[in-house]
């Protein structure tokens, strides 16, 4: 059995390319602006998007930790920038609130 991506591997959509481009990337927005806090639990692991807007932060990895009526609280594994603080001589995350747009699901 043959799947899309194997087509699109091997060639097959070679002419449609941009088309399949603008399309998966329309979907995705689409599925990210209409998901919703209850989609997470504390405890799942996400990585940040392209959505967000502190750049530094995208592509970093976090831990849901809490929730909020429309967003979700987080702490980075590895802190950078402004979320990295300082407690009792060890380098933590701070409490980050985000939007589910933001962040998708590992």
């Amino acid at each position: 059995m043959t799947t899309i991506l194997d087509e699109i591997t091997s060639g097959t959509h070679d002419a449609m390319l941009e088309e399949i481009l603008k399309a998966a990337k329309a979907r995705q927005t689409s599925m990210r602006s209409t998901r919703t806090s209850g989609e997470y639990l504390v405890g799942d692991r996400v990585i940040f998007n392209d959505y967000c807007n502190t750049k530094y932060v995208q592509g970093h990895t976090a831990v849901i930790v809490g929730k909020k009526k429309t967003k979700v609280v987080v702490q980075l594994e590895n802190p950078v920038g402004r979320f990295a603080v300082v407690r009792n001589g060890k380098v933590e995350s701070s409490l980050i609130t985000v939007p589910v747009s933001i962040i998708d699901k590992i």
